[in-house]
């Protein structure tokens, strides 16, 4: 075994050496004055006699006696401040979305409905329309609010202001209200209620949403949304929740259709094209056995292949004739852009029901 010379010893470590020494000959004195006081005890308790609680002292006298603080209560600990308040219901807000954000349940009573659709928007933000199933119109002198608090920031953001109002429309299988901005991609926690003209809130949807990076330069498809209503928007036409790229777009509360409704779908091909857009596009129809549903899907009559499309903005439609049996349908969507060769897959599920 080769030696090492005290000499090659850092000073630092020699220091730390003598302290360690100088402890171990007063845990000895100490040892032996218990000794004395507490007779032949075999686990006398060592204590620091000089009533020091550091660690270097703790690891020779585990016995010292050491005041620790107090921990601080949960209700009375420092909680982030809510920014400052343009409308008086952020507030209540505030909480709320604190609550979801510590785990804790939020009472909406019976909750709307919320589902959300996302576009690219400058600067890497993502625009995301949040929409909300009503099952009433707001109250008189109310209006619907909502804000999104980051998983990992002090910050807030609103939706039902004036700036980004909830617009409510009726559709053919109930009410909905639509508001949109663009956000930061992250995680959000998310409050929405009836607020009062004093500020007073009603939670009535709670929960957490991911807003995603929606890049604009990779061959994608958009949400498919299955639309109540579709119409291109006018020149003049002011601003609205509901207008995405030239049309304006007013998504179903529900997903099930009637013979004489039609299947109205909207999405938008990203990436594709280079000055100009040329993609084909197939559709097909796929439908489950009524009386199966746990199996696979059947391939319902022929795809439905639209060659040499011009635009990104795709919106299409499927009538529902009396046929059609009672079941849960798929259709999927392939889109070929024509510059780059690539495809892309993208689909929407529905369901036909009788009476």
């Amino acid at each position: 075994m080769t030696k090492t010379s005290l000499s090659r010893i850092p000073r630092w470590s020699t220091a730390v050496l003598a302290a360690c020494a100088a402890l171990a000959l007063a845990a000895a004195a100490a040892d032996k004055q218990r000794t004395v006081a507490y007779g032949n005890t075999e686990n006398p308790p060592r204590v620091d006699p000089l009533g020091r609680c550091d660690a270097l002292t703790l690891l020779f006298y585990p016995d010292t006696p050491c005041e620790k603080p107090a921990p601080v209560p949960a209700d009375t600990a420092e909680q982030p401040a809510p920014p400052a308040a343009a409308y008086p219901w952020q507030i209540p807000l505030w909480e709320a979305t604190g609550q979801v954000l510590a785990g804790e349940p939020v009472d909406t009573g019976t909750a709307w409905q919320a589902s959300w659709h996302h576009y690219p928007a400058e600067e890497g933000a993502t625009f995301s329309s949040l929409t909300l199933s009503l099952d009433a119109a707001p109250p008189e002198g109310s209006r619907i609010v909502a804000m999104l608090r980051p998983v990992d920031s002090d910050d807030a953001l609103v939706l039902g202001s004036d700036d980004f109002p909830f617009e409510v429309r009726e559709t053919s299988d109930g009410l909905v209200a639509q508001a949109a901005r663009s956000l930061p991609p992250g995680r959000y926690a998310v409050v929405a209620g009836l607020a009062g003209e004093d500020g007073n809130l009603v939670p009535r949807f709670a929960g957490r949403v991911l807003i995603p990076r929606v890049a604009a330069d990779q061959l994608r498809l958009s949400e498919v949304i299955l639309a109540d209503s579709l119409r291109r928007v006018g020149p003049d036409e002011p601003p609205s929740p509901f207008h995405v790229s030239g049309f304006e777009v007013v998504p179903r509360s529900s997903n099930v259709f009637h013979p004489g409704e039609s299947v109205k779908i909207f999405y938008i091909v990203l990436g594709a094209g280079g000055e100009s857009v040329d993609v084909d596009v197939t559709y097909q129809l796929y439908l489950k056995n009524p009386a199966n549903l746990s199996a696979g899907w059947i391939r319902a009559g022929r795809p439905q292949v639209m060659a040499h499309q011009e635009g990104a903005v795709r919106a299409w439609e499927l009538p529902i004739v009396e046929q059609f049996p009672a079941t849960d349908y798929r259709l999927e969507i392939k889109v070929r852009d024509n510059a780059s060769g690539g495809t892309v897959n993208g689909f929407v599920e529905f369901r036909v029901e009788k009476g």
